[in-house]
């Protein structure tokens, strides 16, 4: 224990004297306090108490700070002043930090990538270390990680979360591809054009026979042109005028934006689920997590949505 703790009643009765002597009034000092007067009152006595002296004289109406008091209140406005500067240029420095996330390859390389720049120059003392993997089912404790993503209701055992984006999925390719094959005017003509398809080796997402039955079109069977185990690897295929792919918007929003990325229809699929990030429950947040996790939260909330197209019905299948 500091030796000052023993000639203090507390620690705030330094904050109250020093708001009434800069106030020269007790009533003014509760006031901005958000005390009594009374309360100040008894606050400055106790403190006189403690350290032997009057440091006011009390008039009509009216405070008076004594030569003990006018001595006092300089050292501890200069002592305030000090601490101030001191915490705010704490405050202000950059967080030297390294933290784990985990994410898919296609987050990655769709959202976290084109944005990345302006977390890092916002926090230059950050330092990320990225695990690129795909299964929703790894053990973020025993993983070392910081932060994750997940597709669901937003409830697991032993996980907090926090919701970025809703499930919305909607057919895509590439202004090659229109050029080359002439415009799609139905969900119907889907089945005849060359259909990429994603099939996950960890994940159950939405395929092609969920997202026609959810629009309004019954296949027994879908012809795919090809089938890929990876979602980036799927939209890289569309970039390259190969055919026609699912996109979860919340990814490719920059790329339909920039005309990268078309969407020849306007039908989408609406699941119901959506897409939470994730840490472990039993284990304190870094201070880099948080802010990591408050930025792609705000980055999220700039990402338009349509909200007024697609049957909203939920596949059955989805997960």
């Amino acid at each position: 224990m500091h030796k000052l703790r023993r000639m203090l009643p507390s620690a705030n009765s330094l904050f109250t004297f020093e708001a009434a002597a800069r106030n020269q009034s007790f009533t003014e000092a509760a006031k901005e306090l958000n005390v009594s007067q009374p309360a100040v009152s008894k606050a400055i006595h106790l403190l006189e108490n403690h350290l032997g002296t009057r440091l006011f004289h009390r008039h009509h109406r009216a405070i008076e700070l004594t030569a003990e008091g006018n001595r006092f209140y300089k050292a501890v406005s200069a002592s305030f002043d000090q601490l101030y500067a001191t915490a705010n240029a704490l405050e202000r420095a950059p967080l030297k930090e390294s933290i784990n996330v985990s994410f898919s390859s296609v987050f990655v390389t769709f959202w976290l990538l084109p944005r990345l720049d302006d977390f890092k120059l916002r926090h230059p003392g950050l330092s990320l270390h990225l695990d690129v993997n795909d299964r929703d089912d790894k053990n973020l404790l025993r993983g070392g990680i910081d932060l994750s993503s997940r597709l669901g209701d937003g409830s697991w055992s032993g996980l907090r979360s926090w919701h970025y984006a809703d499930e919305e999925v909607i057919a895509v390719c590439s202004p090659g591809y229109l050029e080359a094959n002439g415009p799609i005017n139905t969900v119907a003509e889907l089945p005849r054009h060359q259909l990429l398809q994603l099939d996950e080796s960890y994940r159950v997402r939405i395929g092609w026979k969920e997202w026609l039955h959810n629009n309004g079109v019954d296949v027994p069977a879908v012809d795919y042109h090809l089938a890929f185990n990876d979602s980036e690897a799927v939209l890289q295929a569309v970039l390259r005028d190969q055919g026609l792919a699912l996109g979860w918007r919340h990814l490719i929003d920059r790329q339909l934006r920039s005309g990268r990325l078309v969407q020849p229809l306007p039908n989408l699929c609406r699941s119901g689920l959506g897409l939470y990030l994730v840490a472990a429950e039993d284990s304190p947040m870094k201070r880099g997590a948080e802010l990591f996790r408050d930025w792609i939260l705000e980055q999220s909330d700039a990402v338009p949505a349509d909200r007024e197209n697609g049957t909203g019905r939920r596949p059955e299948t989805a997960n």
